[in-house]
């Protein structure tokens, strides 16, 4: 199919990511109303959003999936060595033998971490080889999904097939592109493209919205979680949701369902995730996934606080200063409310899917550093109500009221200590290769269980038990908590400002006293002494 390109006039989908949110229409995903498009690959999608698809297939979403024929540079291992890893009794052969790269069909994985690799049974028919080539330790080792290479475990179509393609036809055993292309996110792209071509390169303004409605563009979670969760598909019980399209409902009896807390296959007892790919599992009960509805629910709820409890607002400033820049076309949308907003703190308030990794080189297409990321929103800075949510401010040690001296945090101090994320996305090895939790609350030894390699505070205070941790986090906070509610209930109608500042910054902070045990408990020394309560 042949498109007309005019990138010029029209920012739409894949054309264009600024912010690190996809520009389109609107903020929410728009579901096709008309005949349902179909699949039309990449290749064509390329032809009108060229330097976006020139990026995105060095991304390892694209590379997700590499036709060996195709690219024979695809294979990175090492055939030279691995025979016993490799050994498997092949179709139609007798004697067991080493599979070779002549045998692989496909390389499966970016090959970051590790490669798998597709044996081609017949013409649609693939499976999984029994070995995979670890990328960091260059060498191999078994990939074990049962005792018995035959069994339905290596089933590539059953098994994994519908997260590394896109526009798979499972009755055709057929699949438009390999990997995760534009379609994977932003829907088929049929009526899409022959809008746009119909439309020619002088659009009217009536034309431009059906043309940017004709693709989905979103913050919704639930475009990456179709393939970043565990959970079945209940008409033929696959681990991923057939039916899904973006724009679609995922989360649906007749779709998707996630696998239960109570999955002890899935969840380690400290409710994180066992399997990797589970971060939309683990999204979907943090604070994160729901701090949009707690916004709506808050009497105090203003459109202002929509820059950290929304996703959507990013998108929408996008598509305003995009505007303002005469870089696209047509009305710009109005500034976004909150009755309005439909995601909160999504994937893509921190994830780019189309950052070029060419000229910026954040780890898992991040929009910034990790730290950075999580005080842009967790800060009093820029907020004008009063006390919020200082959590920067208290870990740092940084000026809360002029009456108390500011205290430098401990691990803000030190360079190598953690940070953000070094507690809150605990790390958890899932076959040897480390994943940070998305349930964003850091983990505590009374919580952990004995699988878990590394709890958040013994990771790195080694010479410290957990038990001996957990007493020290526990007295701590329980007598934060007992200082903040003396203290509460000791206020005054003419109490200090300053005093009920102190007291609901440290409120705020959320962690009782852990992210700065020191400059906390300096700040409640000087409220008990303004209140009578110490001398």
């Amino acid at each position: 199919m042949k498109t007309l390109c005019f990138r010029t006039l029209i920012f739409l989908g894949i054309g264009l990511i600024a912010g690190g949110v996809a520009l389109g229409t609107a903020p929410q995903a728009r579901a096709q109303e008309s005949a349902p498009a179909v699949y039309v690959g990449a290749e064509n999608c390329a032809t009108c959003h060229e330097t976006r698809a020139e990026a995105h297939s060095l991304s390892r979403h694209a590379l997700t999936l590499r036709e060996v024929s195709s690219d024979k540079s695809s294979i990175k291992a090492d055939f030279s060595s691995g025979e016993n890893e490799r050994m498997v009794t092949f179709p139609d052969e007798t004697q067991p033998r080493p599979f070779s790269a002549q045998d692989v069909a496909y390389v499966v994985g970016s090959g970051t971490h590790v490669e798998r690799y597709l044996y081609r049974v017949n013409d649609n028919t693939y499976r999984l080889l029994p070995a995979e080539w670890d990328s960091a330790l260059r060498r191999w080792r078994p990939y074990k999904r049962a005792e018995n290479w035959e069994s339905a475990a290596y089933d590539w179509e059953q098994n994994c097939a519908g997260c590394h393609t896109t526009g798979l036809d499972l009755n055709q055993k057929h699949w438009q592109d390999s990997g995760v292309q534009c379609e994977a996110c932003h829907g088929p792209g049929s009526t899409h493209a022959e809008l746009a071509e119909k439309a020619g390169e002088q659009p009217t303004p009536a034309e431009l919205l059906v043309i940017r409605e004709s693709v989905v563009v979103s913050a919704d979670a639930q475009v990456c979680g179709q393939c970043h969760s565990a959970g079945m598909e209940p008409t033929r019980g696959l681990p991923y949701p057939l039916n899904y399209r973006p724009g679609g409902t995922l989360l649906d009896q007749a779709t998707f369902t996630l696998v239960g807390l109570q999955d002890s296959d899935h969840w380690w007892s400290s409710g994180r995730a066992k399997h990797k790919n589970m971060q939309f599992n683990e999204w979907s009960v943090s604070g994160h996934g729901n701090n949009l509805q707690s916004l709506k629910d808050s009497a105090d709820a203003d459109a202002s606080c929509l820059r950290c409890h929304s996703a959507d607002e990013r998108l929408n400033n996008v598509l305003i200063q995009s505007h303002q820049t005469g870089e696209r076309q047509g009305e710009p949308p109005a500034p976004l409310t909150v009755a309005a907003a439909q995601h909160g703190v999504t994937c893509v308030s921190c994830h780019d899917p189309h950052l070029d990794t060419r000229t910026i080189k954040q780890p898992y297409h991040l929009l910034d550093t990790p730290d950075r990321l999580c005080v842009s929103c967790h800060t009093d800075q820029g907020f004008e109500g009063g006390v919020h949510h200082p959590v920067y401010e208290i870990f740092e040690g940084k000026p809360i009221v002029e009456e108390v001296t500011a205290l430098l945090g401990r691990h803000a101090s030190i360079k190598a200590a953690p940070k953000c994320v070094g507690c809150h996305m605990a790390k958890v090895t899932i076959n040897q290769i480390k994943y940070g939790s998305h349930v964003m609350t850091s983990v505590i030894s009374g919580e952990i269980s004995p699988e878990m390699v590394r709890m958040t505070c013994t990771g790195c205070h080694t010479s410290n038990s957990p038990a001996m941790m957990q007493t020290f986090v526990e007295d701590i906070q329980n007598k934060t908590k007992q200082r903040l509610k003396a203290a509460q209930e000791a206020l005054q109608a003419d109490s200090p400002l300053w005093v009920r500042t102190v007291l609901a910054a440290v409120e705020g902070d959320g962690s009782l006293g852990i992210h700065n045990p020191r400059y906390v408990a300096a700040l409640l020394r000087a409220v008990e002494k303004a209140l009578g309560l110490r001398q």
